[in-house]
């Protein structure tokens, strides 16, 4: 089966979800790639397919998308998953549209949960629709990259093409910090506003500084090796998630005075008899 040519994307700009079935991946992966095509960033997968993406990143890319769409279709909606996905963007009131190509009755009640969200019936619709929409301007740029990995000749060749014009032009140093900055912590989440999620687990402990004076309700940190947590005492978050972080110091978190709520795994109840007396909600995940 094709591959999404594109690394989803991730970063802080702007940018379109779209979650489809196994069932109607073909269709889904053309859309995709043809709105990435276009330098419009997207965040694409598809449930019950071996590479899709976690829980937790399905979440994170209907959350801090601009725009998200669902290809409907029987086998989809048969598939509590994709049903799942659907209620969490409408739960958190994100921008929905669907894709649906025939008009039988749905089932799972989604007939009355999806009954005021605007429906395009076949793919080229749709595409016009972000394209030609002022709205989703925003989603157009760079950030989008090329997935090579498993293609080593690609790859190779690239390479080689890179070296000789490093080479040609005396600039490898300079373009080599330059893409480095671009994909540094310091730069993606200096670029970071206000959020109601965040997922943090692609970044280390002492990128947590960069976050100094943003508003985040939901920071996502389990299973980081997180051993300290005096970076976390200033932070303007709300609630946070140090599951599976059994070295953790929480003394830094019992003095936050904006956190409210806190999850711990099950091995880390150590810690939360003192979250508790310092007056935070402590919440233990399975």
């Amino acid at each position: 089966m094709k591959h999404f040519k594109y690394i989803s994307y991730g970063g802080p700009e702007d940018f379109i979800f779209i979650r489809c079935h196994l069932n109607d991946y073909n269709k889904s992966l053309k859309l995709a790639e043809r709105l990435a095509d276009e330098k419009i960033r997207v965040f694409f997968d598809c449930a019950d397919f071996k590479d899709e993406h976690r829980p937790d990143e399905v979440a994170g890319g209907i959350l801090n998308a601009k725009l998200c769409v669902f290809y409907l279709s029987k086998q989809a909606l048969e598939d509590l998953d994709f049903r799942n996905s659907i209620n969490f963007a409408l739960g958190k009131r994100m921008k929905v549209v669907c894709l649906r190509e025939d008009e039988k009755e749905m089932g799972h009640g989604m007939d009355m949960q999806l009954a005021n969200i605007r429906m395009f019936k076949d793919t080229d619709a749709l595409y016009d629709h972000i394209i030609n929409n002022d709205e989703y301007y925003s989603c157009r740029g760079e950030g989008q990259i090329l997935d090579q990995r498993g293609d080593k000749g690609k790859v190779l060749a690239l390479i080689m093409s890179a070296l000789a014009i490093i080479l040609a032009l005396g600039l490898f140093i300079i373009i080599n910090n330059r893409i480095r900055y671009y994909r540094s912590a310091e730069y993606l989440l200096g670029r970071i506003g206000d959020s109601e999620y965040l997922d943090f687990t692609s970044f280390r402990q002492d990128d947590l500084v960069y976050l100094k004076d943003k508003k985040i309700s939901f920071l996502y940190c389990a299973d980081m090796d997180l051993n300290a947590s005096d970076l976390i005492q200033e932070l303007k978050i709300d609630k946070i998630d140090i599951s599976g972080n059994v070295d953790i110091d929480v003394s830094g978190l019992c003095k936050n005075p904006n956190l409210k709520e806190v999850i711990l795994s099950q091995d880390m109840l150590s810690q939360a008899r003192q979250l508790s007396e310092a007056g935070k909600i402590v919440e233990i995940s399975r």
